[in-house]
């Protein structure tokens, strides 16, 4: 069964506002891990115990079907580049 992983990397204080979003959308299945560290090409190296203290990126994924991603992709991509976060797709094979 062939499916969507979506990727998202956000700003740690933008999660709640996702995970409504999810739910809204019926999105019922995600997981949410802390990035410790990580090195872009926008803003470089960067540390979870970082110069503002709490600040810190999270990344969250799902796996979806295409008419799940659709909705979700349509209602999130806009304000996630704004924030600077990053949006991440691709197919997955379900074993």
């Amino acid at each position: 069964m062939k499916r969507t992983k979506i990727e998202i990397i956000i700003p740690s204080a933008y999660l709640h506002r996702l995970i409504q979003t999810f739910e809204e959308l019926a999105i019922t299945g995600y997981s949410v891990l802390e990035i410790s560290k990580g090195k872009g090409a926008k803003e470089g190296e960067t540390y979870a115990s970082g110069a503002i203290a709490g600040i810190q990126n999270m990344l969250v994924f799902t796996i979806c079907t295409q008419e799940e991603r659709e909705r979700l992709v349509q209602k999130i991509a806009h304000p996630i580049k704004s924030l600077g976060g990053l949006i991440i797709e691709y197919e997955v094979q379900l074993c």
